[in-house]
């Protein structure tokens, strides 16, 4: 059976896989990890793989210094390859991406991503990588600089898919993208990132005076 120690019971997330703790409530709830605003929730490396479905990730934080290389992702840092599938990410906070920094492959489906905070990009997803979200809500995060909802970078790829990104702000001006920023290439640069929306609601996200909240951006040559 599952032992219960501090609030907390462990299960395997896949058979053979190490265990993880989930949080314990009387009556039976959803699965979740729980970071208690400590540390980041989850960190997936280079070369690993990584699938988690009916969970819910929160209260991760990762808040330190620009320069620090250890700067990312609150909720899950991936560098390898994630698939989540009926996951709940929320109020965690960080400095580039609250709920998720993805540098590599990420496929996101019936996920929602609610009530985070990012120092500076990436309130809810900072992506870096290849990132695919099907039936997805992004809903309710914030970033101080760019992208409330989703940022994607130079070079990045994203593809949302009968999602949903609304009541995201991000409060670095009126270009910067409360519910999505998609950075393209400053001149000299190898690649635009390419952003794709299929069937999806960007709407109602405040960031300055604009409404919608979708954001292209080129910045400006270093």
């Amino acid at each position: 059976g599952a032992a219960r120690r501090q609030g907390f019971r462990t299960r395997k997330v896949n058979r053979g896989k190490p265990t993880v703790p989930r949080c314990f409530a009387v009556g039976a709830g959803p699965d979740c990890i729980d970071a208690g605003q400590i540390d980041r929730v989850l960190d997936v490396h280079v070369g690993t793989t990584v699938s988690l479905s009916d969970l819910t990730i929160r209260n991760g934080r990762n808040i330190l210094n620009i320069n620090d290389t250890d700067n990312e992702g609150a909720g899950i840092r991936n560098r390898g390859t994630l698939s989540l599938d009926s996951v709940s990410i929320s109020d965690n906070t960080g400095f580039f991406g609250g709920a998720i920094s993805n540098r590599a492959t990420a496929t996101l489906r019936r996920v929602t991503i609610s009530g985070n905070t990012a120092g500076r990009y990436g309130g809810g997803v900072y992506n870096m990588g290849t990132m695919t979200l099907t039936n997805a809500t992004i809903s309710g995060n914030s970033a101080n600089l760019k992208g409330g909802g989703l940022y994607v970078n130079v070079s990045a790829t994203a593809t949302l898919i009968n999602a949903t990104v609304t009541a995201n702000r991000a409060f670095g001006g009126s270009q910067n993208g409360g519910g999505i920023n998609s950075e393209i290439c400053a001149p000299g640069c190898v690649k635009d990132p390419v952003t794709t929306l299929k069937n999806t609601i960007v709407e109602a996200n405040p960031t300055g005076g604009d409404c919608g909240g979708l954001s292209i951006y080129q910045p400006s040559p270093d």
